[in-house]
């Protein structure tokens, strides 16, 4: 059983341990360190965690002083959450992995983007990431893309524009509720491969 850090303002809490907040070990009592979306206080302005932590992309979502001036919150090279206000939103390059509804609607975002472009180099879109955006309308993918999850942009009724790299791997509801990627013969946009995907 791996082993859950609970938090508390300014320590985390593991068994009888007691850790800074900003720092914590890849290891506990010898168990593998995982953070969920109650670990993280949301206080926390600084967090330098070791190599080999499973961090869940819910894990600092809370935490205000994490997100930057544009409204990212980055650790490493995965994006977790975006809580900005822009109309046209630029994910930064160097973000390899744009997380689990790290763009979708959770009553807690200022507003939704109505275009992302997204850096070459990502790699991953993970499942719900842009889950229930009913503003968007265009998203910019990059041909470095390798894999989109589970309702990645499930519902975004408003999305008319996607290209899809035709080296891109998709779930079979990644677009799942997009009914203006649709066309008139009742296939779904955008092609995967030259291939359209019918409903």
């Amino acid at each position: 059983c791996r082993l859950c850090i609970a938090a508390g303002a300014n320590v985390l809490v593991a068994g009888s341990a007691v850790y800074k907040a900003e720092d914590i070990p890849a290891r506990i009592a010898g168990e593998p360190v995982r953070i969920s979306d109650f670990a993280a206080p949301p206080t926390l302005r600084e967090v330098r965690i070791a190599e080999g932590v499973e961090v869940f992309d819910f894990a600092f979502w809370k935490c205000e002083n994490l997100y930057d001036e544009n409204g990212f919150q980055i650790l490493g090279d995965r994006l977790l959450s975006y809580r900005g206000a822009a109309e046209t939103v630029r994910v930064p390059d160097g973000v390899r992995e744009i997380g689990s509804s790290a763009f979708s609607n959770r009553g807690e975002k200022i507003s939704a983007p109505l275009r992302v472009v997204l850096p070459e180099g990502l790699r991953k879109i993970a499942d719900f990431a842009f889950e229930n955006c009913e503003t968007l309308r265009s998203i910019s993918l990059p041909e470095s893309l390798e894999w989109i999850g589970y309702r990645a942009f499930h519902n975004c009724e408003n999305l008319v524009e996607a290209n899809l790299p035709s080296g891109t791997r998709i779930d079979d509801k990644t677009f799942e509720g997009c009914s203006k990627l649709l066309d008139a013969d009742g296939f779904r946009y955008p092609a995967v491969g030259n291939q359209k995907q019918t409903l």
